[in-house]
């Protein structure tokens, strides 16, 4: 068997430890998405933090990248805002489907069988929901998910079908900016969504231009002054709503000389930017930095599920349950896992001050997800027997052949000491094993809504 840092053999029992993070913390608190459309990072970059300190404020006081990545297939306003709501990519076997850029309240999302959004999720588990749309087209995910389209509520209390509470659109931006503001006062969404027509406008009409003076430029510093209103209505009334998160993004980006933003393979279209702020997101921090698992593709155009994803505005769904301390999407696939981090790692004795800290050998806390889980190096001569992994929504358990005549079972703990069978405690939606070169290789696949958890290896062996 191989030396493991954390184990100890008990009555001749081997056991070794697993901590498990399925879920990360949940957080509890009010979440504004924004999506600029036709917003290209560069724009921001080019006018600087004195013609726009609102988003600089975003960039300064939250984590961020330049670098981020709309959908592989689609470059346009409602297949992409679609991906957003969803947490789904265009095309695809777990792709929504709907790849038209026209219609409004007519117009049903649900192309193959019922999609369900991040709507549903908020509504289902009784939080209030609004929609705020600078184009018509967008009143497509009020009539998909109003009384009659939307899913029946199977969750806890039924709250009934609709699944968003307000929805207004609102041509004219400052208009829709003061009625957003109005409402928030008034009704304090929990999950609210506002979209910014703005660059796009500018775009098509004049030009994706970043030359001083130009109107497309103006239309950035035209939102940055939304912004401002934004923050300051905010900041004047924390004790009424709190201070929530804030994802900012966009549906494309834009070409010069074009006018336009639907070829999907230039990087001025699929290149965007991502922010996120809010309580405990790392001032300044560079998204990829903080999540080692997205890899910054540079120039290039990665597919969808290629190795190394990077950051996508398709996460915007499930990151901003995840930040309202709720499930995943049902069906979708960005960020299922919800493991996308907008803070450092914890650190390991403040999460869990009574277990052992020598179990973060290298006292680096979570960012090395094998070392914390078995306090060894999974490539190194004593690498462990068994080596969890989580791989979207599949826990993945490889067992090496030299272990193959101990007789192992699970357990499962909320806090590390209390523990029982892990089949009493969870109920796994799929489970599979098949032989390898290695080894046995077992996938369980988990529940949509599961707390963060211990398991515990005890294998018991005659040896």
């Amino acid at each position: 068997m191989g030396r493991y840092k954390n184990s100890d053999t008990l009555r001749g029992v081997k056991i070794l430890v697993i901590f498990l993070f399925l879920v990360v913390s949940r957080g509890d608190c009010r979440v504004l998405v924004i999506s600029v459309d036709g917003l290209r990072p560069d724009a921001v970059t080019t006018l600087g933090p004195e013609l726009v300190p609102n988003f600089y404020r975003l960039r300064k006081e939250g984590a961020f990248t330049d670098n981020a990545r709309t959908d592989y297939d689609y470059t346009t306003t409602l297949p992409n805002h679609t991906s957003m709501v969803t947490s789904r990519p265009v095309l695809g076997e777990d792709g929504h489907g709907l790849t038209v850029n026209s219609g409004g309240i007519t117009t049903r999302v649900h192309v193959k069988g019922y999609t369900a959004g991040m709507f549903d999720v908020a509504h289902d588990h009784g939080y209030s929901t609004a929609l705020f749309a600078g184009k018509a087209k967008l009143l497509a995910y009020q009539g998909s998910y109003d009384e009659v389209n939307g899913a029946p509520d199977e969750t806890g209390v039924d709250h009934g079908r609709n699944k968003l509470d307000h929805a207004v659109y609102n041509g004219a931006s400052p208009t829709l900016v003061t009625d957003f503001m109005t409402s928030m006062l008034e009704k304090r969404w929990d999950l609210s969504f506002l979209h910014l027509k703005a660059p796009d406008v500018a775009g098509h009409g004049f030009d994706w231009n970043l030359t001083p003076g130009s109107l497309y430029l103006a239309s950035i510093q035209e939102v940055d002054g939304y912004l401002g209103q934004i923050f300051d209505m905010l900041d004047a009334h924390v004790e009424l709503l709190g201070v929530p998160h804030v994802i900012l993004t966009t549906d494309h980006g834009g070409t010069r000389g074009t006018r336009t933003h639907t070829t999907p393979d230039l990087p001025t279209n699929y290149t965007i930017p991502f922010y996120v702020w809010g309580p405990g997101v790392k001032e300044g921090a560079d998204l990829y930095f903080l999540n080692p698992g997205f890899v910054d593709p540079g120039v290039s155009r990665p597919e969808f599920h290629s190795p190394g994803s990077p950051v996508r505005s398709t996460m915007v769904g499930n990151l901003a349950l995840q930040l309202m301390g709720l499930p995943a999407i049902p069906g979708s696939s960005a960020n299922l896992s919800q493991q996308f981090r907008v803070n450092d790692p914890p650190d390991f004795q403040s999460l869990y001050p009574g277990l052992n800290p020598d179990l973060d050998a290298n006292r680096n806390g979570l960012k090395n997800f094998t070392d914390y889980l078995l306090g060894a190096d999974p490539l190194g001569e004593d690498r462990p027997d068994l080596l969890p992994e989580m791989d979207g929504k599949f826990l993945v358990v490889s067992l090496r052949h030299n272990v193959t005549d101990v007789a192992p079972h699970v357990e499962i703990s909320a806090d590390g000491r209390i523990w029982g069978p892990l089949l009493e405690g969870v109920t796994f939606l799929r489970r599979e094993a098949r032989e390898t070169p290695e080894g046995v290789r077992l996938t369980l696949e988990v529940p949509a809504l599961l707390p963060r958890i211990f398991l515990r290896q005890v294998m018991k062996s005659g040896r």
